[in-house]
């Protein structure tokens, strides 16, 4: 392969190659990128490759002129450039993509606002509802506030049922109220789902002070 021509970029080199190949010329070119890392263009110009045999043949085909236009040929005339004619256009795009950018990025931050704000919710130590009866009960009971302890009670009472501790608190709030009957009917229900010793000495000191209230029918009847 002898060097035909060189060029001052690759686009002319191709140009020149594409001719060429179209006459059935093997040609190739060398030196494509050399001018990335070695200079200037002009430094490193790009050749363009043929076989010696057909050398000649390839100076012909490329120095030849290309067809010429036809004799009834019109140019329009009044035709305005593509890029002027489409800078509103591009424009207009711009702005859109703008206001688009502005928007994801509005959303952006309240989503991570939102989402920032749930995961310190889950992280913020929060008591349980049980623990929350528990404080108001004992609350009450500081206060002497029977009825409002009994209340609460009987609400652990109903969302656990099957939880010896809430038949415990309410029945501690009877034996405040010296209702010592239904103070050990709730801690009979306690004792019957954890049957502990703490819940049957406790059960054990309800009866024995129930004793002498039953045995002596003068004494007030407990309140209900």
């Amino acid at each position: 392969m002898v060097t035909l021509r060189t060029f001052a970029n690759a686009a002319e080199a191709a140009l020149a190659k594409s001719v060429l190949d179209d006459h059935g010329i093997s040609s190739s070119l060398a030196d494509e990128a050399s001018h990335l890392y070695g200079g200037a263009p002009t430094a490193m110009p790009v050749r363009l490759l043929v076989r010696e045999d057909q050398r000649e043949e390839a100076l012909r085909i490329l120095d030849t002129p290309g067809p010429e236009l036809p004799d009834d040929f019109e140019v329009v005339g009044n035709l305005d450039p593509p890029a002027e004619a489409s800078a509103p256009a591009v424009a207009r795009e711009l702005r859109n993509l703008q206001q688009t950018v502005r928007r994801i990025v509005v959303v952006s931050s309240i989503l991570f606002f939102l989402l920032w704000c749930f995961v310190a919710y889950l992280l913020t130590d929060r008591p349980i509802y049980s623990e929350r009866l528990w404080s108001e009960i004992s609350s009450a009971l500081r206060r002497s506030d029977f009825e409002k302890a009994g209340r609460i009670a009987q609400t652990a009472v109903k969302a656990y049922p099957n939880e010896s501790w809430s038949h415990e608190w309410l029945a501690g709030v009877h034996f405040e109220r010296k209702d010592f009957a239904n103070a050990e009917a709730e801690y009979q229900r306690a004792y019957e789902l954890l049957p502990s010793e703490q819940i049957r000495k406790r059960l054990q000191e309800i009866r024995e002070l129930a004793k002498p209230l039953s045995s002596n029918p003068s004494s007030p009847t407990p309140p209900p």
